[in-house]
């Protein structure tokens, strides 16, 4: 097993102990793969011994956990799931490998330590720094003239031991302690190892107790968390296992909304949000940001319905101009909120600080979500506003007074427990459109949403078509489009025609629990016996590409297409499971569009019937490329220095860096510019302070894009995470 199998399956078991789901929602699944992904950063630190246990490191490790276990609970009381899914994460790698990597199971005992991260209990007694742990392992001749090394005999205490790894800093101060042992271990000591990372000898010596190490540590995570969630509120709990979906909106707050729309978008939120206390959709996180045309105002991020309603009808509007920094506003949303998330704009104004857009796009893409954006007004500047959506697998629509209850009628369809989405096209050329949408019989309910058309005809599978009124269904016009929701929509296909003037989009969404849930370009990482696959930062280099895909849900066959925004057939993928990975998880290569795409999972149920899932895809290939630092752990009081290569690797070309950081956490980048030839390298560095008063365990992100100073040139961007040290124990 795996360390993302063990904290998949920790936090799966204990989801279902705490909540009694049936399935586990798609954020729910999300936030489990934020705790993974966290735990195999770890491993990108191989000179750090105690974050593995290696080197007899048990004092330096124990203190890594406890000072983890507890900045989990600050963070969580301060509504940061991110920080807090971050910190888990890391704390179950290390508490992971100690099963693995010391003499715990060769001893004789099985099952959790829970003195390693409760700070009043004594670890067990160790070995002495100067004590032999390890003679050599044996080569052993077999029958059929093959050698086999047997280490089944190479330990020499019974006392609490870990294996060194070469290159770490704990180094033996005797030639006789154990090596962590593998292909990849270098170090000094006796020939062989003792680690259980693995069940293959050649990876691991003692590959024959991995079943056994797997199981104390899934044993352990589970305890682990048990007893960090204790005392926490059931709110905090399902903040940390992402228990309902996010609810997060940014509105612009400048004076000038006509007929009053403002009001009447904090009303029906209110709305909306009292209409799902106390069901499966509510919330378990609520994210505002308001802007006006001087700059963004305070994030509030909270779990508490009442304090988000609170917070809504105090909102003051003020100022009139027509430019405001709607792309700071969504950085800041998006630099709070987890993984798949949709984020609503609200806006009067243009967008005066658009030069962000690529790099704030980079960074929805970095975190699988969907802005959708409302425009009111006549300020114009709509071109950023639809981009953005386009790019991001949201949508765009212009509103008038009456829309508001309409719009949110559409938040309502959009952020659902398990959302999936079926369909997602859009044109720049209007006329007669006709689209056909397999519905099977997972989907609980359905939306058609046109943006651009105000009408919509459907049809349903037995031809008959659907005139709104029938009962479960709900159709609301739009001054530029319209929305039609199905419950217990009838499985088949559905047909779907329109007539738009010019430009528009056309999306379908449901709630199922068969989903497309990510779809991601990837590179291996990790070293023998914790390799993975990892997903690529910023855009490819290059059109050609590996690719994984994930779904899960109740389906016999799966096969996936890449499609163009108008819905055309690009290619089809070859991507088929990997040995020794979940069977809804496939790899191959893709040949990436230079436009933006979308990519489709399509294929039978286990019942026969056709279903079709779709995920945005606009990642297509840049000849410029950014490489940043690994993840960072910031200390108050201080600036790290960061410094970020730009390779281009097309034509000559001058490209301006453009920094998105927290507010709380101030940046500066030089140089101003970098003139690159073919081939040529060159270097932006960002000073990056953490105020004195930053509270420990707080998670951050840095984004640099590199943009050409031409217009729709070359980008592409770099993101860093980090988290602010907890203070030593």
């Amino acid at each position: 097993m795996t360390h993302q199998d063990l904290t998949e399956e920790a936090l799966a078991d204990l989801a279902q102990e705490f909540f009694a789901l049936p399935h586990p929602t798609l954020a729910m699944k999300q936030a489990s793969e934020e705790v993974w992904k966290a735990n195999a950063e770890v491993d990108d630190d191989q000179t750090n011994g105690f974050k593995h246990f290696d080197g007899e490191s048990f004092a330096a490790g124990k203190q890594r956990l406890v000072a983890l276990f507890e900045g989990v609970r600050q963070s969580l009381r301060a509504e940061d799931a991110t920080a807090a899914r971050r910190q888990l994460g890391q704390a179950l790698h290390t508490l992971q490998d100690f099963y693995s990597h010391s003499n715990w199971i060769e001893s004789g005992r099985s099952g959790a330590l829970p003195s390693l991260w409760r700070p009043g209990e004594a670890l067990p007694p160790p070995a002495a720094a100067d004590a032999a742990t390890c003679k050599a392992c044996e080569w052993v001749l077999l029958s059929d003239g093959s050698f086999f090394v047997d280490c089944g005999d190479n330990l020499l205490t019974p006392l609490l031991t870990t294996g060194f790894y070469g290159g770490e800093n704990e180094v033996p101060a005797v030639p006789t302690k154990c090596r962590h042992g593998g292909p990849s271990d270098t170090g000094p000591g006796p020939f062989g190892g003792i680690n259980k990372d693995s069940a293959l000898q050649l990876l691991s010596p003692h590959f024959g107790l991995h079943g056994a190490a797997a199981e104390s540590a899934l044993d352990a995570s589970k305890q682990f968390i048990r007893e960090l969630t204790a005392p926490l509120t059931e709110h905090q709990r399902r903040l940390l296992f992402g228990v309902g979906p996010a609810l997060a909106l940014v509105l612009d707050t400048s004076g000038g909304w006509e007929g009053g729309l403002l009001s009447q978008l904090v009303r029906e939120a209110s709305r909306l949000i009292d209409a799902r206390l106390g069901t499966a959709q509510e919330p378990s996180r609520y994210i505002l940001v308001p802007f006006q045309s001087a700059a963004p105002g305070a994030l509030s991020a909270m779990g508490d319905a009442r304090e988000f309603k609170r917070a809504l009808t105090a909102l003051k509007t003020g100022g009139g101009t027509c430019a405001g920094p709607s792309m700071t506003a969504v950085l800041q949303a998006l630099g709070t909120a987890g993984q798949g998330m949709d984020l609503f704009v609200f806006t009067r104004s243009s967008a005066g600080d658009e030069v962000l857009a690529s790099a704030v796009s980079g960074l929805a893409r970095k975190r699988d979500a969907r802005i959708h954006v409302f425009q009111a007004g006549t300020c114009g500047g709509d071109a950023v506003y639809r981009r953005l959506a386009s790019e991001t697998g949201g949508q765009f629509f212009q509103l008038q007074a009456f829309d508001a209850p309409g719009l949110l009628h559409f938040v309502d369809a959009t952020v659902r427990a398990n959302a999936v989405e079926l369909l997602s096209v859009a044109e720049t050329q209007g006329g007669s459109k006709t689209f056909t949408v397999p519905v099977d019989a997972s989907l609980s309910q359905v939306t058609f949403s046109v943006s651009g058309s105000t009408a919509l005809h459907l049809t349903r599978p037995n031809g008959l078509p659907l005139l709104g009124v029938e009962p479960g269904v709900r159709t609301v016009p739009l001054s530029t489009g319209m929305l039609v929701t199905v419950m217990n929509p009838q499985p088949g296909a559905w047909t779907a025609s329109m007539t738009p003037r010019g430009g528009f989009s056309f999306r379908v969404s449901g709630e199922s629990t068969l989903r497309f849930e990510r779809f991601e370009l990837v590179e291996p990482f990790g070293r023998p016996g914790h390799q993975g696959y990892a997903p690529l930062t910023g855009l490819p280099l290059s059109a050609g590409a590996f690719a994984q895909a994930r779904l899960s849900g109740d389906l016999a066959s799966a096969r996936f297409e890449l499609r163009s925004q108008a819905g055309g057939l690009l290619q089809t993928l070859a991507l088929a499971p990997e040995p020794g990975e979940a069977p809804l998880v496939f790899f191959g290569p893709v040949d990436l569009p230079a436009s933006p795409a979308a990519v489709y999972a399509v294929g039978t149920t286990q019942q026969g019937e056709p279903y079709q899932r779709a995920l945005a895809l606009a990642q297509g290939p840049q000849p410029v490329r950014v490489v940043g630092p690994a993840a960072q752990t910031l200390t108050p009081g201080t600036a790290a220095s960061l410094l970020f290569q730009v390779h281009n690797s097309g034509a000559a070309n001058t490209f301006r860096p453009v920094v998105l950081a927290d507010p709380r956490f101030p940046a500066r980048v030089t140089p101003g510019s970098l003139v690159l030839g073919p081939g040529e390298t060159g270097t932006f560095t960002v000073r990056w302070e953490t105020p004195r008063n930053t509270v420990p365990g707080t998670a951050t992100a840095l984004t640099l894009a590199a943009e050409s100073l031409v217009p729709g040139g070359p980008h592409n961007f770099a993101v860093v995470e980090a988290l602010v040290a907890s203070p030593a124990r």
